[in-house]
């Protein structure tokens, strides 16, 4: 199921069990309903979306995180270190022309 918000398409978490928000901003809903990119630009975002480098969030916590870029580095981190403990740093900025270290 997708909704078009802010002209973004995104996919709804399954509809039948809870998943926390992975954020919690102030004002978190507490239930993801979407999955959230760090890594930004083109293609950073579908590559983001191939190898799993997602965190559930609400919808609250979402915008925020679209607002407020600067809340991102923390996950921007985590997301390259998930990447990196199957492959090297030279990948990750070779793939991702970033490095977020």
């Amino acid at each position: 199921m997708s909704y078009l918000i802010r002209r973004c398409s995104i996919k709804v978490i399954n509809n039948y069990e809870w998943t926390p928000c992975e954020v919690r901003l102030s004002g978190c809903e507490n239930t993801a309903v979407t999955y959230h990119e760090p890594i930004k630009g083109n293609p950073g975002k579908r590559i983001s979306m191939k190898h799993d480098l997602q965190i559930a969030v609400c919808a609250s916590c979402h915008n925020r995180l679209h607002r407020e870029p600067e809340l991102d580095k923390p996950y921007q981190i985590e997301m390259q270190l998930k990447y990196m403990e199957t492959h090297t740093l030279e990948e990750f900025k070779e793939l991702f022309k970033t490095n977020y270290l």
